[in-house]
C-alpha cells in the first residue's frame, strides 16, 4: 500500500467518531453536559444498571415513544437504575431539547451530543436507540425500544423493559440487540 494511501487512510479514520464495541463490552467514560448545564458521567453511577436512549427533539419517532418512556422512567426508578437521554442531532440545542421534554412529559435528563459523539460510543446510528449497560458499565443491550414504533398495536414486544430487567436480576438479555427504527442521525 502507497504511502499517500496509508496517510489517507489514517486521517480518514481520525474524522470518524469512535464507535462503540459490540454488546458485552466495555463503553468506556461517558460523559456530557444535559439540557440544563447539569454534567453527568457514567462513573457517577457505579454498581447501578443506566439506560441511556438515543433521542432526539425533532424525531417523530422519538416523540412516539413518550409515554412508553415515562413508564420505563418510573420503572427504572423504582429499580434503582438510571436512565439518561443522548441527543445527537445538529438541532437539539439546550432550549429545543427542554421544549421537547416538557412537550412530551420526560423526566429524565438528555445530555447535548453535537457531533454524536456518545451517540457513536454506544453504537447508536437512529433515533430513538436505547442501551442498557450494567453497573460496571458493559454495554448489555442495544436497539429499539420495543417493535411498535408508532405505538399504534398495543401489544408491543418490550425489547428494553425485557433487557433492563434481565440485566438488574444479573443475567444476560435474551435478545441483546434488536434493529431500531427511527431517524438516522447526522
Amino acid at each position: 500500500m502507497s504511502r499517500t494511501m496509508l496517510t489517507g487512510l489514517a486521517l480518514l479514520a481520525l474524522a470518524l467518531p469512535a464507535l462503540a464495541g459490540g454488546v458485552g463490552e466495555p463503553v468506556g467514560a461517558l460523559e456530557g453536559q444535559d439540557d440544563r448545564g447539569q454534567r453527568h458521567r457514567l462513573a457517577d453511577h457505579r454498581g447501578k444498571a443506566v439506560v441511556f436512549v438515543v433521542w432526539s427533539a425533532s424525531c417523530r419517532s422519538s416523540e412516539a415513544y413518550a409515554a412508553r418512556l415515562q413508564a420505563l422512567t418510573r420503572h427504572a426508578a423504582s429499580e434503582g437504575a438510571v436512565v439518561l437521554g443522548v441527543a445527537p442531532h445538529a438541532g437539539d440545542d439546550a432550549a429545543a431539547v427542554r421544549q421537547a421534554k416538557e412537550r412530551q412529559g420526560l423526566p429524565f435528563p438528555v445530555l447535548l451530543d453535537p457531533g454524536g459523539r456518545l451517540a457513536g460510543l454506544l453504537g447508536a446510528s437512529v433515533t430513538p436507540t436505547a442501551c442498557v449497560v450494567d453497573g460496571q458499565g458493559v454495554l448489555r443491550y442495544r436497539g429499539a425500544i420495543d417493535d411498535d414504533p408508532t405505538g399504534a398495536r398495543g401489544d408491543a414486544t418490550p425489547f428494553l423493559r425485557e433487557a433492563l430487567d434481565a440485566v438488574l436480576a444479573g443475567q444476560a438479555p435474551a435478545r441483546p440487540e434488536t434493529r431500531p427504527a427511527g431517524r438516522p442521525i447526522r
